[in-house]
């Protein structure tokens, strides 16, 4: 009895490590590095866009721009600034 309970607890801690090393497979996975053209949209979505939104010619040709829109943006690239410094370095 003795040998059955101890086959049977071996199978178990067998099991339990290749579904632990299965885990750390699948989570090495999720570290893939993005591809550059995601970042390119990010940026493009996150800043170029509200620009050309905040970017106003009149029909004198005279380029204004949303202040509070700008302040926005630019706030959002110190931000991303900030954390591309603390990711990679």
């Amino acid at each position: 009895m003795a040998s059955c309970m101890a086959a049977s607890t071996s199978a178990f801690s067998d099991s339990t490590t290749s579904s632990s090393t299965s885990f750390h497979a699948t989570s090495t996975t999720a570290t893939i590095p993005t591809p550059p053209w995601v970042e390119t949209r990010k940026v493009f979505v996150r800043r170029l866009v509200p620009m050309l939104l905040a970017t106003i010619v009149d029909n004198r040709g005279t380029i204004r721009t949303n202040a509070r829109i700008v302040a926005k943006v630019h706030r959002r690239m110190l931000q991303d600034r900030h954390k591309h410094i603390r990711m990679h370095h």
